[in-house]
């Protein structure tokens, strides 16, 4: 299924995706210009979460929605009840991935049957509308589903990245298996590029300076062209996304199964005992302390997006920044989600800076029943327009 599915994160995929990004942006900015008033602290959260639900339903289920003007719409409230935020989905997620099958057994379920029949209803209608149509496709996720289906995809780059043949999609993936695609694009997407765009504009707001600077490549950047080449070209942005991600990584530890024995070497220096992973054993990466650690990131709980300038990104330590994870199952989908967060900070930088108000802390104090990092006192900030 990840090599099949990984058309769909190709940059070329993602290019063809970006203006239906710009498009929920424009939505975004629009609300803010009529709704925001100076000197009011907003929760940027309620903005970014709309912005992201209608990245999500129009790039993956092929639906234009604006939560913002219309937030009962159905893929905003049934995304909700799916999203794992509270401690009794996170026991539920852990008891699948631990005991799935005592969790069959006592029919527990991450998503009520209710919530899931009405999201395999609305990706299935999708799906068979698509496969109908005659006029030119949308360049989105359903669309990537149906043409690997049909044996269409020909990009030499997607291709590359598919090690499988995809006419043979068919015979080995029913709908079903595509709905369950659909619902994971938006759970683990939904929260956490939410969590970057968010931190990223918490970062900004409390360290003037960077946004000073960052403001300053947004607007001499020339924005007449390709928006994809556009977004990509801003280095100072590109090293500001890295650092936030350094600093808020989008979950705080990541697992991997080990599939043979592994010598960690000595408990500690000098010591004469040994850890030693067996075959199978569960190891749990804490990405959010390694990312922080002083032996690796001077000063590591200051934001200084110039650790990822050109010049000194040889200087970071393999395996010590994974915002993604690494290796073979790193996130498949972490190009889309830096683009989606990219898009809508051009946006909303070009228009509007942030700065701290009095409910913005110094420093965030996280969440401690969150699934990922979340802060305890929301993202409370002043968002006010330019004067350009």
């Amino acid at each position: 299924m990840r090599a099949s599915l990984s058309p769909a994160f190709s940059a070329a995929r993602s290019r063809s995706m970006a203006p239906l990004m710009a498009e929920c942006a424009a939505a975004t900015m629009d609300y803010l210009r009529i709704h925001v008033e100076t000197g009011k602290e907003i929760d940027t959260d309620k903005i970014v979460t709309a912005y992201v639900n209608d990245v999500i339903a129009s790039c993956a289920f092929g639906f234009a929605v604006d939560s913002l003007q219309d937030p009962t719409n159905c893929i905003f409230r049934l995304g909700q009840t799916a999203v794992v935020q509270h401690t009794t989905q996170v026991m539920k997620f852990f008891g699948y991935e631990n005991f799935p099958r005592v969790m069959k057994l006592l029919g527990v379920k991450i998503i009520s049957t209710s919530d899931a029949d009405k999201f395999a209803q609305l990706f299935k209608s999708a799906l068979k509308s698509r496969r109908e149509q005659q006029s030119q496709p949308r360049p989105d996720f359903i669309q990537t589903l149906v043409d690997a289906a049909q044996g269409k995809l020909k990009d030499k780059q997607e291709d590359a990245n598919n090690n499988e043949d995809s006419t043979n999609w068919t015979k080995k993936f029913s709908d079903d298996d595509l709905v369950a695609q659909a619902v994971l694009f938006y759970v683990a997407g939904f929260d956490t590029t939410a969590n970057l765009i968010n931190y990223f504009l918490y970062e900004m707001a409390v360290n003037p300076e960077v946004q000073r600077k960052l403001l300053a490549e947004i607007d001499e950047a020339d924005k007449s062209g390709d928006l994809y080449e556009a977004v990509q070209g801003l280095q100072y942005l590109d090293m500001c996304v890295n650092e936030v991600l350094r600093l808020w990584p989008l979950v705080g530890s990541a697992d991997r199964r080990s599939v043979a024995p592994y010598n960690f070497g000595p408990t500690a220096p000098g010591s004469k005992h040994e850890l030693t992973a067996e075959a199978g054993i569960h190891v749990w990466l804490p990405i959010y302390s390694i990312h922080r650690d002083e032996a690796y990131w001077p000063n590591p709980d200051q934001c200084d997006p110039e650790r990822f300038s050109p010049e000194r990104k040889s200087e970071i330590v393999p395996y010590t920044y994974m915002p993604f994870g690494n290796g073979p199952r790193h996130c498949i989908g972490s190009r889309f989600a830096v683009l989606a967060a990219k898009v809508f900070l051009v946006r909303i930088l070009s228009g509007f800076r942030v700065r701290p108000g009095e409910k913005t802390p110094r420093s965030q104090r996280l969440h401690p029943i969150a699934f990922i990092l979340r802060p305890a006192d929301g993202f409370h900030l002043v968002v006010e327009p330019r004067d350009l």
